[in-house]
């Protein structure tokens, strides 16, 4: 029992460590925050992991921290320098640990060290992996951050990129410059002014520096701008996995060489509603050309200065031309939103409205004559005098009880599936709905067989009432009983061929739709001008603005593959 308690014990100790490991990787469940971040002492989830189910085994197994924390004056290249000895520390508590559970095997079971070393050679003969030749862990050799350094401080920045989109307060923070808006760049550095302080301004030059060659003559970040402009979007595909979190829209692909991006934004995906183009429109297209019109202004006035220099009135010329495409890019851009937010209307004919709006009264008939039945049922039932077991089979009335709500709630459902495709051909209809059809056909009705699952086994009892023996009904109620009966028995074949009939409904209908659930989702949410539907998935959201050209084409070539 000791030697048990100790297994356990150094196996939950290996699995908090591998979830200490996995807290900085960003698409893990466990993930409180980049390592770069965690050498300061700082651990901030973000809220799309907070609510993961696995996230309790943190507090439920011996997760250790980090062993020493720096300090904010600490460069980013110390930083880097812990970061890998933190590394070192995890695998080495891991070697340990499991070194330490192969020993109390051995001793658990009287195995000698000649056979200890029999089973290791017959381990590494088998595997090809020695388990007697194990890497030496020392952090304290460390002096140069890992290979991955550059990794990690892009990590470093996608978190606080992924943080900043998050709490903007509708989702949307450009990429572009906007009166009174404070675009990517500026709330990167607020993020940096958060944890660094006072040292803030130097470890963004860090950033910079290791991001890129280009000089600060001109502004103080201009390798971490062209970054976020530039990389941010591509590199977040990566690290998750082709499903984006931040969504970038951007106007550069609009027009034939455009010069520069007329208008970028990142998008919070959780966020991201119907609402989001008039958001756009709104509160950033319209200052943005404002913008743009005063530069083109400002630009041609300079460019037609004969006071200025040669070179100032080139550099002008460029200024007027990036500002000129710029603004064509947007009109296009402002094109395009519109045209995804117009209803694409099924090709769905008035015939066939009428088709589905009588199949789906033929489905409130049946039900309501399925009710009637089943409540006929439950009135004998409750007869004292009445053998249910007799009157039909031991199991009939238990296995009605057990799926009559599923029986009447998938009716309700289905009569809803044939309204929705009653309805006007720009009504959005879910994409689920098609499975309702085939559900009925193959499941829901049933055959009258006895061994049927279905509504219609019900009539396999009921068909053979008129001829059943009714002398063992007691005369007191014998009317009772047999106006009950009767309801059962009346119309048995009509009400069969009405549930056969909507099985035909069924099939006419479905075949007309799309097998293929991904259309359906998608006609979901362009039916009615788009309406993103979170729940299928990033790659369905996003087609669309795909087709569009209104993202940029590592979606086409990365998410959508």
């Amino acid at each position: 029992m000791l030697e048990s308690s100790k297994l356990e014990r150094k196996a939950q100790e290996i699995a908090g460590t591998l979830i200490a490991e996995r807290q900085t990787e960003v698409r893990s469940p466990y993930y409180t925050g980049p390592i770069l971040l965690r050498q300061v002492g700082e651990q901030e989830s973000l809220p799309t992991h907070d609510d993961h189910a696995h996230r309790t085994l943190i507090d439920e197994l011996p997760v250790p921290e980090p062993e020493n924390t720096l300090e904010t004056y600490n460069t980013l290249e110390e930083l880097g320098v812990a970061a890998a000895k933190q590394r070192t520390s995890m695998a080495s508590r891991k070697t340990e640990r499991a070194t330490a559970i192969d020993r109390t095997v051995f001793d658990q079971f009287d195995i000698s060290e000649e056979e200890t070393e029999v089973v290791l050679q017959e381990i590494a003969l088998r595997t090809n992996e020695d388990p007697r030749e194990q890497e030496e862990y020392d952090p304290d050799t460390i002096t140069e951050p890992s290979d991955d350094f550059l990794e990690q401080v892009k990590d470093l920045l996608l978190h606080f990129a992924l943080r900043a989109v998050h709490e903007s307060d509708d989702g949307i923070v450009p990429v572009s410059a906007i009166d009174g808006e404070d675009d990517i760049l500026t709330r990167i550095e607020a993020e940096f002014e958060r944890v660094w302080g006072e040292h803030a301004d130097a470890r963004l030059a860090e950033v910079d520096d290791v991001l890129g060659s280009e000089s600060a003559a001109e502004e103080a970040y201009p390798n971490l701008r062209t970054w976020l402009e530039a990389d941010l979007f591509d590199y977040q595909v990566s690290k998750f996995d082709r499903t984006p979190i931040l969504w970038r829209f951007t106007t550069e692909r609009l027009v034939p060489d455009p010069d520069g991006e007329g208008f970028g934004c990142l998008v919070d995906y959780h966020q991201l509603d119907a609402g989001v183009f008039d958001r756009l429109q709104n509160r950033y297209l319209e200052p943005r050309k404002n913008i743009l019109r005063e530069r083109r202004s400002a630009a041609n006035r300079r460019r037609s200065d004969d006071s200025s220099s040669a070179s100032e009135q080139a550099e002008a010329a460029e200024e007027y031309t990036r500002c000129e495409s710029g603004l064509e890019q947007i009109a296009v851009f402002e094109d395009r939103l519109r045209e995804l937010t117009q209803p694409e209307a099924r090709a769905w004919s008035a015939a066939e409205q009428e088709a589905a709006d009588a199949a789906g009264r033929r489905v409130v008939e049946f039900r309501e004559r399925t009710e009637e039945r089943l409540e006929a049922v439950d009135e004998l039932a409750a007869m004292e005098d009445v053998d249910m077991g007799e009157l039909f089979t031991r199991n009939f009335y238990r296995k009605i009880g057990t799926q009559r709500e599923e029986w009447i709630e998938a009716l309700e459902d289905l009569e809803a599936a044939f309204d929705a495709y009653a309805a006007d051909p720009d009504q959005a209809v879910a994409a689920h709905v098609y499975d309702l059809f085939d559900y009925y056909v193959d499941d829901l009705l049933g055959s009258s067989h006895f061994a049927s699952n279905g509504i219609l086994y019900m009539t396999y009892y009921f068909d053979d009432f008129e001829r059943a023996d009714q002398a063992r009904l007691d005369d007191a109620d014998i009317s009772r009983r047999q106006r009950l009966i009767s309801r059962l028995a009346n119309d048995v074949d009509e009400y069969i061929e009405l549930g056969e009939s909507i099985s035909e409904d069924c099939r006419e209908l479905s075949s007309e739709i799309s097998s293929d659930w991904a259309d359906r989702a998608l006609s979901e949410i362009t039916t009615a001008g788009y309406r993103p539907n979170h729940k299928h998935g990033v790659e369905i959201n996003i087609t669309p603005l795909s087709d569009a050209e209104v993202v940029p084409k590592t979606v086409g070539d990365e998410v959508l593959r």
